[in-house]
């Protein structure tokens, strides 16, 4: 997103949301003090309040990486694999397939991790790197302001 020349960060449209969301439950919350003269009424408010803080304002992306790794036969070189590929800045879980001669490296959210990275790590564990495939996951609501310019 582009704002005054500069790409918009996270924490901007964080705030953008808040601060619209917030607004419009002020709106609710006046009109629902003037009739709350019953329980009912603050009931239904109490419940808003719980909606709104338990609701996720901004989602956010993960990369999956998927490489197919051949010669990978036993626990041990899993393990000696894993390890290596652990290594790799912004790698949050690795996941070894030996019976599919896989592996899976979950990125930390806001990190990027390259093909090169992998088949890297891959070769200095002393194995062949296949086809390297990078996913991305979407979680959580995604952000009002995503994909328009401000």
């Amino acid at each position: 997103m582009i704002w005054a020349g500069h790409r918009r960060d996270a924490s901007q449209c964080v705030s953008t949301a808040l601060i619209r969301i917030s607004s419009s439950l002020i709106r609710v919350t006046e009109r629902l003090v003037m009739n709350m003269r019953s329980i009912k009424g603050i009931f239904v408010f109490s419940l808003l309040i719980l909606a709104f803080l338990s609701y996720p304002v901004v989602g956010y992306t993960r990369e999956r990486v998927i490489v197919e790794v051949a010669g990978l036969s036993c626990p041990f070189c899993a393990f000696g694999l894993e390890k290596k590929l652990k290594q790799i800045p912004g790698a949050e879980k690795v996941t070894i397939k030996v019976s599919e001669g896989k592996a899976e490296v979950e990125v930390a959210e806001g990190k990027k991790v390259t093909k090169e990275q992998v088949s890297q790590a891959v070769k200095e564990s002393g194995f062949t790197p296949g086809k390297i495939e990078i996913q991305e996951e979407r979680e959580g609501t995604p952000c009002p302001c995503e994909g328009k310019e401000v």
